[in-house]
């Protein structure tokens, strides 16, 4: 019997190591609109910062969803900090399964790491975009130790600029103005007629730019080895996802600089077929969105 048992006892020893070594385990989210678990605001900050995410999320049914950490590694022991943003965000299920538009600004404070995570459904020009928001808004904030501005300025950038939304703001001294003699209802429809002209250019490059996606990612994506910008991601789906079973892909990353690769598995959410009121999600659920590994990422 004891070449027998210790025979099983070798058999699920092979069989179950790989389930453990692969294991992940995720942070949990007290709500979708800011998890400080780092402690980077302070309550003023939070608070401002959460009415102005709940504005875009009422009025565009955007989840852009903000989270600190001291550090990926309780969560993580291998693959790179772009690869936890993207299995983060398709664990949290960001955005609404049906446009994939959410968007999660990560921020790792003691490994110095951030990354700008968008849902498969941006076109690929807003990662140049996210690219820009961490080299010219996030990184000199950071470096600064001025994260509060940091975040709070990066994520105003990023509704503008990649959400297309103005957050709204306290005061509102310029209302007065529309009533002025020389201005009136006229110069209100001559600023939403150019606003849907550079719309519309904007959509017209946006079709550009998707032709030319990967090339837009390998200028905004840094290596996690040399850190230099030119990391190319591709994306492999190795089993479509269902309505009844999640699919799986996998994520090949290399650098034209130091010659880095790495293979990282994924997996792909399960479609989703929901009504209109299964859409509504409050505070404690997001949408079932996912994200395809567009945005960027950087270190300060």
């Amino acid at each position: 019997m004891k070449p027998l048992f210790a025979l099983f006892s070798l058999l699920a020893l092979i069989l179950f190591q790989p389930i453990a070594a692969n294991a992940q385990s995720w942070p949990q989210h007290e709500n979708t609109y800011i998890n400080d678990y780092a402690g980077l605001l302070d309550e003023a900050a939070e608070a401002d910062l959460r009415s102005q995410l709940e504005a875009l999320r009422n009025e565009k049914g955007v989840e852009f969803t903000i989270l600190t950490l001291a550090d990926r590694k309780p969560f993580q022991t291998g693959g790179t900090y772009e690869d936890f943003s993207i299995g983060l965000f398709n664990e949290w299920g960001i955005g609404k399964s049906g446009t994939n538009d959410g968007i999660l600004l990560l921020v790792l404070k003691d490994s110095r790491e951030m990354s700008i995570e968008l849902g498969s459904g941006y076109a690929n020009d807003k990662n140049a975009i996210a690219g820009e928001i961490i080299d010219n808004v996030l990184t000199p904030a950071f470096r600064d130790g001025a994260f509060d501005k940091g975040i709070a300025d990066g994520a105003k950038a990023i509704m503008q600029r990649i959400a297309e939304f103005e957050p709204p703001v306290k005061p509102a001294p310029a209302m007065p103005r529309m009533s002025d003699t020389n201005g009136g209802p006229d110069e209100g429809n001559k600023s939403g007629s150019w606003i849907l002209k550079i719309l519309g250019a904007l959509l017209v490059g946006g079709i550009g730019w998707g032709i030319f996606g990967r090339r837009v990612k390998d200028s905004v994506s840094r290596c996690p080895s040399c850190n230099k910008r030119g990391i190319h991601t591709e994306k492999k789906v190795l089993e479509a996802a269902t309505q009844t079973a999640e699919g799986r892909g996998e994520t090949v990353v290399t650098c034209a600089h130091c010659g880095y690769v790495a293979a990282t598995a994924f997996t792909i959410p399960m479609l989703r077929d929901r009504d209109d009121a299964d859409e509504k999600a409050d505070d404690d659920n997001f949408g079932g969105g996912s994200s395809s590994g567009g945005g960027a990422s950087g270190t300060w």
